[in-house]
């Protein structure tokens, strides 16, 4: 028995004379890892000064126009007039305007040949216009690729008219159109009617003036 117990420890003992026989290491721990992501974040861009158009803050609107004008029975001849606007609120503006236009021969007076049914003066059809307009679409336009300031307005009011010798009492209805190429400089496109009652060829019935003008007016 003590025999074989000492074939026993001879035995372990050359075993343990290869390497790692008799050895039981323990795993060295992994390294931890971090798993947080970084995110490079790029400086703050450069900003740019940008000039944003104002309009004037004055109230007050001086406006020089001149177009065409349809005097019913009378033809189609040159106008001109002012309007001198006065900005209530940024919807809503009043406005004072006059003008005149010089009217041509009717039909009849035409064929005729030789019947005049007005002079020179009388012919002169000026009137006096007291309006109220209101902003409809105020927005902008884009013009070879700049932004105008713009608005699309109605208006309607009464006004005077002396025509042919006599007096007429006017209403007036009208859109337009406002572009501003600089605060303080507005260009209006405006189409109008001036209707009245007139008896002046014969029998009372209403007639419808129509007026197309383009304007260039300056606040102040």
């Amino acid at each position: 028995m003590e025999g074989r117990h000492r074939i026993f420890l001879l035995t372990a003992a050359w075993l343990a004379t290869f390497p790692g026989a008799a050895r039981c290491e323990v795993p060295a721990p992994m390294p931890e890892t971090d798993t947080t992501t970084h995110v490079e974040l790029a400086p703050d861009p450069e900003r740019r000064d940008i000039d944003v158009a104002a309009i004037d803050t004055e109230d007050f609107e001086f406006v020089m126009y001149g177009g065409g004008m349809n005097v019913e029975d009378f033809g189609v001849n040159p106008v001109l007039g002012a309007r001198f606007a006065y900005h209530i609120h940024e919807k809503w503006f009043a406005e004072i305007g006059l003008g005149q236009t010089d009217t041509g021969e009717t039909s009849y007076e035409t064929l005729s040949g030789s019947a005049r049914l007005l002079t020179a003066s009388e012919r002169r059809f000026r009137f006096l216009d007291l309006n109220l307009s209101y902003t409809l679409l105020p927005g902008e336009s884009f013009i070879a690729g700049r932004a105008f300031n713009s608005a699309l307005y109605f208006k309607a009011g009464a006004g005077i008219v002396e025509f042919a010798g006599s007096r007429y009492h006017s209403i007036n209805l009208g859109m337009g159109y406002r572009l501003l190429p600089l605060d303080w400089l507005s260009v209006h496109a405006v189409i109008e009617d001036r209707a009245l009652v007139s008896d002046l060829l014969g029998r009372e019935k209403t007639t419808h003036n129509l007026g197309a003008t383009l304007g260039l007016g300056v606040f102040f």
